[in-house]
């Protein structure tokens, strides 16, 4: 039986780029293959998207497991048994699945018109106070995947914090 293994930062990153539900469903996925051998055949939208993103490092522990302690993870329910195909394949795979963090500046939400459609349910305030961090973050240097999911994470992580308030009232204005 399967006591652990590492998580890796990039499951960390991916994973924080995700809608709540999504979320739970990568991690529930991202564990029931780590520890149950399961692989996820449900997944869709961003959360398949995140997994495949990290079906090499996942198959690559998995295999690892199995081939250091002679112990076959063995399914319990649902989905097959992954890893059955050799490295070489599962390297092409990964080669498949290549994610590009992009800068602010160069996503659609750089357009003010298309960011102000995004978050449609902002009041002005909010709008501005958003677009100017994801502005700033991004002359930093700093890349999402979906800056969508990341400034909303910030905006939840902010009212969850009661950091800040904004009036929620939905604007017509274009920001500024």
């Amino acid at each position: 039986m399967r006591k652990g293994f590492n998580f890796y930062r990039s499951y960390f990153e991916v994973a924080m780029e995700l809608k709540d539900a999504e979320f739970i469903a990568f991690i529930k996925a991202l564990l029931q293959r780590q520890f149950n051998g399961i692989e996820p055949t449900d997944l869709k939208g961003m959360a398949k998207f995140a997994y495949l993103s990290q079906k090499f490092s996942i198959d690559s522990q998995v295999l690892g497991f199995e081939t250091k302690t002679k112990e076959k993870l063995t399914p319990t329910e649902g989905g097959g048994i992954g890893a059955t195909e050799g490295a070489s394949v599962q390297e092409k795979e990964k080669e498949k699945v290549q994610l590009s963090k992009i800068l602010f500046t160069d996503c659609n939400l750089f357009n003010k018109n298309i960011f102000k459609s995004e978050f449609s349910d902002w009041g002005k305030d909010k709008l501005i106070y958003y677009y100017e961090a994801a502005l700033a973050y991004s002359n930093e240097g700093n890349k999402y995947l979906n800056w969508k999911s990341a400034i909303n994470t910030w905006a939840r992580r902010d009212e969850q914090a009661g950091k800040l308030k904004f009036n929620s009232t939905i604007t017509k204005q274009v920001i500024y």
